[in-house]
């Protein structure tokens, strides 16, 4: 379950966060969580039958989606999971971009 705000998750995010659940037989997803202890709702994978149980029981909101839910938390080392809410968030993505000589995130033409 991925977020539209969130230009940094890559392959290899979604292989770790993949590898971080098959190794949890028990679990039913694996989801970032970031160095301040904020578990990425949108930045996960599911075991399928589990997700549609989910869904058909949330409520209003994405955390509700999780009520219950056994959830490996993977620790977001590459800060992949930051998403842009805000211009400074925006700006702040665009500077780590620019200095720290990541690649851009792709643009896709439809």
């Amino acid at each position: 379950m991925l977020a539209g705000d969130q230009p940094f998750v890559d392959a290899a995010a979604l292989a770790e966060l993949r590898a971080a659940l098959i190794a949890e037989p028990g679990a039913d997803a694996a989801a970032y969580v970031t160095d301040d202890g904020v578990l990425q709702f949108l930045c996960s994978v599911w075991r399928a039958p589990a997700l549609r149980a989910q869904l058909a029981s949330a409520r209003d909101s994405m955390r509700s989606v999780y009520a219950g839910a056994r959830v490996v938390q993977v620790p977001d080392q590459r800060a992949v999971s930051a998403d842009i809410d805000t211009p400074e968030d925006l700006a702040t993505a665009r500077a780590r971009i620019t200095t720290a000589g990541e690649d851009a995130p792709h643009r896709h033409t439809y």
